[in-house]
């Protein structure tokens, strides 16, 4: 089973369960920028309490899984990592937190079709946000460059004014014009 087809197993399960999930991290930037291949699938999970026993239950004969370990992490804010126990392969699930921008940018998320099931995935614009605000934790490179990406491929769709607002707002508007101007640049 490849990483694409664990992703499939995956968002089926979720679906069935009816537990709202989306794309996050490289396979979002991936999905609207220049892909690449990345180490694990970043999912972010709206999971409601009752949610954490049955998602356990549903997917404990595929992956490593503690829903213990799970409401721990998600209480506190934190992802939590599953592993498929065929391939080895790792998935972060990464809570919503409750913050406005949070809310809305999962609530913009986009479905589409991967392999065939229905899958969701942060929008450009999110997926550029978050990668900066991952460069002003981290400092690495990767993720500016998974940001300008996005922005090369999708630069005559992006909403720059919804960018420029959530920019400011998250602290990260000087790391953006500068993205927004290097790709200009290039382009």
């Amino acid at each position: 089973m490849s990483q694409a087809e664990v992703l499939a197993h995956l968002a089926c399960i979720l679906n069935a369960l009816d537990i709202e999930w989306c794309l996050v991290g490289s396979y979002a930037t991936s999905a609207h920028g220049q892909p690449r291949t990345t180490h694990d699938i970043d999912m972010q999970l709206a999971l409601r309490p009752t949610d954490v026993g049955r998602l356990a239950e549903a997917i404990q004969d595929d992956y490593y899984v503690d829903a213990t370990a799970i409401r721990d992490s998600f209480g506190r804010g934190l992802p939590h990592n599953l592993i498929h126990l065929d391939t080895m392969e790792k998935v972060d699930l990464w809570p919503v937190k409750d913050d406005e921008y949070e809310r809305q940018a999962f609530a913009r998320r986009i479905e589409f079709s991967h392999l065939g099931v229905p899958a969701y995935v942060q929008t450009a614009e999110d997926a550029i946000l978050s990668k900066l605000k991952w460069l002003k934790l981290s400092q690495s490179d990767r993720h500016f460059q998974d940001a300008l990406g996005v922005v090369l491929v999708q630069s005559d769709r992006l909403d720059v004014r919804y960018l420029r607002l959530w920019g400011s707002r998250l602290g990260i508007l000087d790391d953006l014009e500068k993205l927004l101007s290097e790709a200009a640049d290039i382009a």
